[in-house]
């Protein structure tokens, strides 16, 4: 609910530009997106994820650019 709530009120929508894997379950990623104060954000977080019941869960991110 929080993610849709944050993402889906985007003044330009996010976009994934890049994931690389940085160990089991770790991702690094990079996306971009524009909030509609006007602030642009390129930013770049490391995500953990988790399988459970047959699908693969984004389980922790961490995004030391702080968008």
């Amino acid at each position: 609910g929080e993610l849709s709530r944050f993402y889906g009120r985007l003044e330009q929508p996010f976009r994934l530009i890049e994931v690389d894997r940085a160990g089991e379950n770790l991702y690094n990623v990079a996306y971009s997106y524009k909030i509609r104060n006007g602030r642009f954000c390129n930013g770049r977080s490391l995500v953990t994820t988790i399988s459970l019941q047959n699908q693969v869960l984004i389980e922790k991110i961490q995004s030391p650019s702080r968008c």
